[in-house]
Order: C-alpha cells, then structure tokens, then sequence
C-alpha cells in the first residue's frame, strides 16, 4: 500500500540534505583558506581555517541527526529509510539503521571523519601556523571533500520518494537482531577512519621535508 509524501516528513530529508551541503561547504572552506594560508604566511587564515573544520562538524552532525529522526519516526518518504528499516524493527535496530546499507555507512564514514578532524583543528589550535601541522590538516579536509562530494552526488542518503509504502523493506537479513550490528560498524569505522590522522601527518611530513620522528610525535 501506498501513501502521497506528507510535507512534515519531506522537511527531515531537507534538513538531512542541507546538513550534508553544510559539511561539503565547510570541507572546501577549510581546504581553501589553508592554501592561501600555506602560500601567504598569513596567521588569520590559519585560524579561519579551524572555524570552517568546526562548520563541517556542525553540518554531519545536522545530517545524521536528521536521518536518525527518519528512521526513528518510520519516515518512508525517503528512500534510504523504506529500503533499510521497518515499522515492526527494534529501537535500537532502527537507530543502528544509519550504517545498515551503503549511503547510511558513508554518512557514519564522514561524521567520524568530521570529529576527529574536529578534534585535530582544536588540539592544534595554537600551532596551526606550523607548516607541518597545517599541511596535516590540509591533507586531512581533502579527504572530507571527498566523502562530503560523494554524499551530495551518487550516495546521496537523503533522495525521497513521491509516492510512500506504508512500511519498508528491512535490513539485510545477515544484520537484522544481532546486537553486534549496534557496535561492531562503529568500533571499525573509529578504526578505519582514524587511520586518516596519520596519514595527513604522514602527508605533511613528506610535502615539509621534516622526516624525523617529529611528526609522528604529533601524531
């Protein structure tokens, strides 16, 4: 059976799509002034630049706000929602529904992404006009402009449908009630994703020339 989308619905997959435009923005923001920062020595660029990072957070932490509300209130108006979750799923099992499919997974992705970005730009603060550092954070917001153009392009997890089921398809089989499904994807992502510190420091290292143990003291 099937229902027309209803205007309160549509507004969560609006704020879910301008939550992920916010993030793309903030990562391009971020990514160019460090490069005119890098090419002028100029220290207000430098620190313009940790007020975009903190932008990029704002906005995926919009975005899965946003969705965890669709899946939470059965919003099947949007696709990622009717193609992945259920009416009869489990609380936790609906909120766990954010990295149950692909798009759900890359928003996960560029959230973790964004806090340990985030943290980076803070814990750094007072040495962003180090070169070392702010080719680190540099490498780091390209990485961001990746994930955040892919989820304004072809894994956009916020498309919707005109025409709604009253219920959705569920999750894949092999994840549904097995509690591990809660924890298991995030412990990994905190992994996986963590990984891009290093390698921005890693990255800085070579473009500086400071190939020491320096930077992996940083790290």
């Amino acid at each position: 059976m099937l229902v027309q989308a209803t205007g309160s619905y549509i507004v969560i997959a609006l704020l879910g799509t301008f939550g992920v435009g916010i993030g793309f923005v903030g990562a391009i923001g971020g990514a160019m002034t460090l490069i005119s920062a890098l090419a002028s020595k100029r220290e207000e660029h430098h620190q313009r630049a940790i007020t975009w990072v903190l932008v990029m957070a704002g906005g995926c932490v919009l975005a899965v706000t946003a969705m965890e509300i669709g899946l939470l209130r059965d919003d099947f108006s949007m696709q990622y929602v009717a193609a992945n979750s259920t009416r009869a799923t489990p609380v936790l099992y609906k909120f766990a529904t954010l990295w149950g499919a692909l798009e759900g997974s890359l928003l996960l992705w560029a959230f973790v992404l964004s806090v340990y970005v985030a943290a980076v730009s803070i814990s750094f603060r007072h040495k962003i006009e180090d070169r070392l550092v702010a080719w680190a954070l540099l490498t780091m917001l390209a990485v961001c402009v990746f994930f955040f153009g892919l989820l304004v392009g072809p894994a956009d997890p916020f498309g919707t449908l005109s025409v709604v089921p009253i219920d959705g398809d569920g999750l894949n089989p092999l994840l549904r009630n097995h509690p591990l499904m809660a924890i298991h994807p995030v412990m990994l992502y905190l992994g996986y994703v963590g990984f891009t510190v290093p390698f921005g420091f890693a990255v800085a290292a070579l473009v500086t020339g400071r190939l020491g143990e320096g930077w992996l003291v940083l790290t």
